[in-house]
């Protein structure tokens, strides 16, 4: 059975994330490059028109402090991405 246009499986849809780690000391990574805070929008901005389909990937030390993921978060959707995963890391 053939999957559905348009559906998962659909030939030729790339799928992945925009990868965001914040790391234990505030550090802020979009794409592996270090960022502020303040600049997480512009950059999801730029990846997300390249990549339209993809969501976000928010990858956290379980002690990151609350507020700057939530800050993070908000910034991501402010940058037009509403399919934002979060996990941490074991470090």
């Amino acid at each position: 059975m053939c999957a559905p246009s348009g559906g998962p499986a659909a030939a030729g849809k790339e799928t992945g994330s925009i990868s965001i780690v914040v790391k234990q000391g505030g550090e802020v990574l979009v794409d592996n490059r270090i960022v502020d805070v303040r600049a997480v929008r512009a950059n999801v901005e730029r990846l997300h028109a390249q990549k339209p389909e993809w969501g976000a990937m928010v990858t956290t030390s379980p002690s990151t402090e609350t507020g700057l993921l939530v800050q993070v978060i908000d910034q991501i959707r402010l940058g037009g991405v509403d399919n934002i995963s979060v996990g941490t890391s074991a470090r």
